[in-house]
């Protein structure tokens, strides 16, 4: 006879070297089986959805997480609640800022100050130990070391000559200005010859 649930009473196996299975076990087993397929289905489902829970899955309270650092806390919320804490305690004020661009230099160890923002665009920080942070804006240093120089700044071949009545045939400062010495050095010559006569 064949294993076709549910079994009738009293039914069982023919008797062999292998089993004796009595058609109550056999519906017995089924049940089983049926069960833990429910509840197997039950837990992916319910699986599924606390993957799928982007929002409130586990409580924070309820995930561990390793001290490190400052952080002595062993869960995430008692790690929020300590930050949130050494932010209030000891935290950097908003109050220590008082204009866009405003940033913060250590002044000591353990101690911080205000770098104020740049008075101009175009500045750079660079450091500066008479500051109390070591840091100031400015201008580029070899900018300003640049600009201050009168007599050696660049080179007279480095820079062009914009000749919009077209008398030169040099596009930069030294070579305008060896035309203008050949040309006056020729005109002197002429002159000296006209004058010689």
């Amino acid at each position: 006879m064949p294993y076709t649930p549910p079994y009738p009473g009293g039914w069982e196996d023919t008797p062999s070297t292998d089993t004796l299975i009595s058609a109550d076990a056999l519906n017995t087993m089924d049940t089983g089986i049926g069960d833990a397929t429910d509840t197997a289905e039950a837990a992916a489902a319910s699986i599924a959805a606390h993957l799928a829970d982007t929002v409130d899955a586990h409580d924070a309270s309820a995930i561990s997480v390793t001290p490190a650092g400052t952080i002595a806390s062993d869960t995430v919320q008692e790690a929020l609640e300590e930050l949130a804490g050494d932010i209030t305690a000891g935290g950097i004020p908003a109050t220590l800022f008082d204009n866009k661009g405003g940033l913060l230099g250590a002044t000591a160890d353990n101690a911080v100050g205000l770098v104020t923002a740049a008075t101009a665009d175009d500045l750079v920080l660079t450091s500066d130990s008479a500051q109390a942070t070591g840091m100031k804006w400015g201008p580029l240093p070899d900018l300003a070391a640049h600009l201050a120089d009168t007599t050696d700044a660049h080179d007279a071949s480095a820079i062009s000559v914009a000749d919009a009545g077209g008398y030169f045939t040099s596009t930069e400062v030294e070579g305008a200005l060896q035309e203008v010495a050949a040309d006056a050095a020729g005109a002197a010559s002429l002159a000296l010859i006209i004058a010689l006569g």
